[in-house]
C-alpha cells in the first residue's frame, strides 16, 4: 500500500505506546481483550499500513477499539456474568467481522465466544457458531476488579487513547506546512466528529451500562462449557 501523510507518525504513535504505555503505570492494569489473537496496538499497525489514508486508519482502529470493549465478557465479583453489545445479534457476526477486516483468528475466538455467551442465554444456534470458529485462542475473560471496575479501566484507556490520537493528528497537520487552509478544516471536522462519536459512545456506556447479566447458575452453566 502506498504512503500516505501521516502515517509514518501514526505508525510511530502506536509503536510508542506499545513499547512505553501498554502494561505500565495507570494501565498496567488494562489488558486486551484480543490479546491472545490480535491486539488492539496490533490491529492498529496493520490499519495504518493496509488503509488508503490517515482518516480511513483512524477509522478502523476507532472500530477496533469498540469491538474491543463490544466483544468483553465479565465475571463479576458475585459470580455473574456481562457481556458487551457485540453478542446481541451472533447471527450477523460472521458478516460484520468479515468486513471489519479482522485476521481469522480473531474473528474464530470471537465466534467461539459469541457461541458461549449464546448457549448461556439459551439462544439456539449456538453450536453452529461453534462449530464454524474450530478451535484456537480464546478472548479474554475478565476477572478480578468486578464489572464497575473493569468498565472504568476500559473507559480511561479509551479516553487515552482518543487523546493520543488527537494529537498524532495536529502533529501530523502541523508537520504539513503545505496543507491549503480549506484542507485544515476538513481535518478538523473529521477530527471532531471522530471524538465526538467516541464519546458519546462512552458516555451512553457509562450511563446505561449497556452490558447484559447472568444469574450465578448461568454463570456456572458458562464456565462449564
Amino acid at each position: 500500500m502506498a504512503s500516505y501523510p501521516g502515517q509514518r507518525l501514526l505508525r510511530a504513535g502506536i509503536s510508542g505506546y506499545r513499547r512505553f504505555l501498554s502494561g505500565r503505570g495507570p494501565l498496567r492494569r488494562v489488558r486486551c481483550t484480543f490479546e491472545a489473537c490480535e491486539s488492539c496496538s496490533a490491529f492498529g499497525l496493520r490499519a495504518c499500513e493496509e488503509a488508503d489514508g490517515f482518516m480511513a486508519a483512524l477509522r478502523r482502529i476507532r472500530a477496533r477499539l469498540r469491538r474491543c470493549g463490544g466483544a468483553a465478557v465479565f465475571r463479576d465479583d458475585d459470580g455473574a456474568l456481562s457481556w458487551g453489545l457485540l453478542y446481541d445479534e451472533p447471527e450477523d457476526l460472521p458478516r460484520a467481522l468479515a468486513e471489519a477486516g479482522e485476521l481469522a483468528v480473531s474473528e474464530a475466538a470471537i465466534l467461539r465466544m459469541a457461541a458461549r455467551v449464546a448457549r448461556a442465554r439459551g439462544i439456539a444456534g449456538a453450536q453452529l457458531l461453534f462449530e464454524r470458529a474450530g478451535q484456537g485462542p480464546e478472548l479474554l475473560l475478565r476477572r478480578g476488579g468486578g464489572f464497575s471496575s473493569a468498565l472504568r479501566r476500559l473507559t480511561a484507556v479509551r479516553v487515552a487513547l482518543i487523546l493520543a490520537l488527537n494529537l498524532t493528528v495536529l502533529v501530523a497537520v502541523a508537520a504539513s506546512s503545505s496543507l491549503q487552509p480549506r484542507t485544515w478544516l476538513l481535518i478538523g471536522l473529521c477530527l471532531v466528529a471522530l471524538d465526538v462519536a467516541s464519546l458519546w459512545g462512552l458516555v451512553r456506556r457509562l450511563r446505561w451500562q449497556r452490558l447484559r447479566r447472568l444469574h450465578f447458575e448461568a454463570a456456572r452453566h458458562f464456565e462449564a462449557n
